[in-house]
């Protein structure tokens, strides 16, 4: 989801007083991280207890540590400080060593753990991501020690293949297989492997029509009777769809039959007043992160309306489904 150069550009800007961005990292970034910091020193659980339409204190922390290790790197990108880099390492190693499993806790069907997984391993990866990769050449090599990082790799892979691909056999046409699809091609970047991001691809291109319409209408808004888990099926093809462009500069996903662009049009006018009867998002509803990233791709009237709609605070929605901060590290970014 960034780039050296993305992240370059937004670090220089925030560093740049009285800069937007530099509020924005204020509010955001620096936000959450003092919001949360006490977190890295909690125990980090070997098993994580979910809970369907509610939460628990395990699964709470398995959503909340990796955007704090997220914001933790962005902070290192911008100040250059090790002191964040290292913090964010230690996140990221203790879910390695300590993680064991996903259960379920009384009450909530088994398929829930697979559907936690898919949420939360996009944003693990890309905290590790940047740690890995951001200033490392010739000269300078990684803080994240190799040992470390091979055993985050397994822990990717174990919180992909032993839970959120099995969401696929599962053959849910909503949110949770675009979470899962995309969830694979993240967690394939990291592991460097080509033929399971290839995998996750087609998965992406292949349930695209079958969730938004031609005409851009998206039956999830309707059928769910709420503002949210439309928008995470626009935030999962979203993020897929700039992974890709990263990984081979392709902008296919984003263009594919329009229906990216469609879909947020049909979001502009959940949000302007109703649609197909429908009236469950208003302008006081705060967006999902996707936007900011849309808006980067497509920067069109649509996106420019959502833009201005209520932001989560602290740059992550209240669920911590997905990858936060994007108005900091997406939003007029080149």
């Amino acid at each position: 989801m960034n780039t050296t150069a993305s992240l370059n550009f937004i670090s220089n800007d925030a560093n740049t007083a009285g800069s937007w961005r530099e509020e924005m990292f204020d509010n955001t970034v620096d936000g959450y991280i003092e919001r949360n910091i006490n977190n890295i020193t909690a125990t980090y659980p070997d098993v994580v207890y979910v809970k369907a339409s509610g939460s628990t204190p395990t699964e709470n922390k398995m959503r909340t540590d990796p955007q704090l290790a997220y914001a933790l790197a962005l902070k290192w990108a911008k100040t250059q400080d090790s002191t964040y880099a290292l913090q964010a390492i230690t996140i990221l190693n203790n879910w390695a060593d300590n993680f064991k499993s996903i259960e379920t806790v009384a009450g909530t069907f088994e398929q829930q753990r697979y559907l936690e997984a898919a949420w939360v391993i996009p944003t693990f990866a890309a905290a590790g991501e940047i740690i890995r990769w951001h200033g490392v050449n010739d000269t300078t090599a990684s803080l994240w020690k190799p040992a470390a990082i091979t055993k985050f790799e397994g822990f990717l892979r174990t919180m992909m293949t032993e839970y959120s691909d099995k969401i696929f056999a599962i053959n849910y046409i909503n949110n949770w297989y675009v979470s899962a699809a995309y969830a694979k091609m993240a967690v394939s970047v990291f592991i460097n492997d080509v033929a399971s991001y290839n995998t996750g691809y087609d998965l992406i291109k292949n349930i695209m029509p079958k969730i938004i319409d031609k005409d851009g209408t998206m039956r999830e808004y309707c059928s769910r009777a709420d503002c949210v888990h439309f928008q995470y099926t626009l935030t999962g093809f979203t993020m897929a769809a700039d992974i890709d462009k990263i990984q081979s500069g392709s902008t296919e996903l984003y263009e594919y039959g329009s229906l990216l662009r469609k879909g947020y049009g049909f979001m502009q006018k959940a949000y302007g007043g109703g649609v197909n009867g429908c009236d469950y998002c208003n302008p006081t509803k705060e967006v999902y992160p996707g936007i900011a990233v849309a808006y980067r791709a497509f920067s069109n009237n649509n996106l420019n309306y959502l833009t201005t709609l209520p932001q989560p605070a602290f740059g992550v929605n209240n669920d911590k489904t997905f990858l936060g901060f994007t108005m900091y590290t997406h939003y007029n970014v080149p």
